[in-house]
């Protein structure tokens, strides 16, 4: 440990030691040849204070620095420092990524399993070629205190190379969510949403683009009346999914020559057996029908056109319906949904290129905000326009 300890020794002699300084000099060493010391313990507080002529209190704080950042840890029922094996995890050589909940369970658990997937694929892969590892991290508690929050930080995230958020947790109040938002030295990204901070960037794709494309595709088989479906969602706190704002989607529908009223638009929660049951009555009591439907999600179009198949109207004799994601499902549906491919992989990928621009260059004063190219799966569930006889 001798040639290790030695590192601080220029240090001997000074009127005064900065402990800012001190704790530099011991990180930087331990990021250089901490594997090799692994296991190894530290000289203890009064040893060091010895060596380097200093009150033991400087050693003291350099010391829970760098516990607080991961590099050494207090040996259990002792006053032994002892350093841990020291990859490029504290280096800022990783990124984490944000979750809602335990990885496994993240990625695999509800319907979202197809996105969550390739979105952590692209990041992965993309992260690969900068030479950069991912850990997964799933905040404390939304109601966490302030000093728990802080701990977390020094520990799991300061010396991160940043963050890539995947998902909010969908609930109204989250405060270990905002402090890591507010938290601006920390170059972050938000994955397919954004929140209001100008300095945390963010990643999605086109989603005016993408009812263009679904609006280009209902008017060139003349339809010109649409339905929309979407997800019922929880109050997620601070962020703005795209396509999820019925309004603001009923408008891009309508600037593109599709019409779409207030009594045509449905939330429907899939958890919840009879909501799309409901849903579609409700829209066929309406006096004036839609030509066409689409949907937020392919899993909606599914059970949208089972239930109207349910009531002998089929799809696209009497309705053309346009999904949206892209679900490996949609090409055996029955008929072949037609359906907004959303580039998910390209997403994560460029969301990794975002963030090392973030951390190289630091947060502008403008929102950063990137956007992929969405395009349409033309498939069997739009026709041309045919006038439903009700039944």
């Amino acid at each position: 440990m001798k040639d290790f300890f030695d590192c601080i020794t220029p240090f001997s002699g000074s009127a005064k030691i900065d402990s800012d300084l001190l704790y530099e000099k011991l990180s930087q060493v331990l990021r250089d040849s901490g594997c090799e010391h692994a296991g190894m313990a530290l000289p203890s507080e009064r040893c060091a204070a010895e060596k380097l002529k200093c009150d033991r209190s400087v050693v003291h704080r350099v010391y829970n620095r760098l516990i607080g950042a991961g590099m050494i840890r207090r040996a259990p029922g002792s006053y032994a420092y002892i350093i841990n094996h020291f990859s490029g995890i504290h280096s800022g050589q990783c990124i984490g990524i944000v979750m809602p909940d335990i990885f496994s369970k993240f990625i695999q658990a509800g319907l979202q399993t197809h996105e969550r997937l390739h979105l952590y694929l692209g990041i992965a892969e993309r992260a690969a070629e900068y030479h950069l590892g991912i850990i997964p991290l799933q905040l404390p508690p939304p109601d966490s205190k302030p000093r728990e929050l802080e701990h977390f930080f020094k520990q799991h995230l300061a010396p991160l190379a940043g963050v890539i958020h995947l998902c909010s947790r969908g609930v109204p109040d989250d405060t270990a969510l905002d402090a890591l938002w507010r938290n601006k030295p920390i170059p972050q990204v938000c994955l397919m949403m954004r929140n209001k901070y100008a300095y945390c960037g963010s990643c999605s794709f086109d989603s005016e683009f993408a009812i263009k494309l679904v609006c280009e595709e209902f008017r060139s088989l003349g339809h010109r009346r649409a339905a929309l479906f979407f997800s019922s969602r929880q109050d997620s706190f601070g962020v703005h999914y795209d396509l999820q704002n019925h309004g603001e989607v009923a408008a891009l529908f309508n600037s593109y020559g599709v019409e779409v009223r207030e009594e045509w638009c449905f939330a429907v929660d899939l958890e919840t057996p009879e909501a799309m049951s409901e849903a579609v009555d409700k829209l066929l009591r309406e006096p004036i029908l839609p030509q066409a439907i689409w949907c937020r999600s392919d899993w909606l179009a599914f059970e949208a056109i089972n239930q109207l198949k349910k009531r002998n109207f089929n799809v696209p004799e009497h309705f053309s319906v346009i999904g949206t994601e892209d679900q490996p499902e949609s090409e055996f549906f029955s008929p072949p949904l037609s359906t907004v491919h959303l580039p998910f992989y390209t997403c994560g990928r460029k969301a990794v290129d975002q963030l090392i621009e973030l951390r190289k260059n630091g947060p502008g004063t403008a929102m950063l905000f990137e956007k992929a190219l969405c395009r349409l799966e033309k498939r069997g569930s739009t026709g041309l326009f045919k006038e439903v006889e009700r039944k």
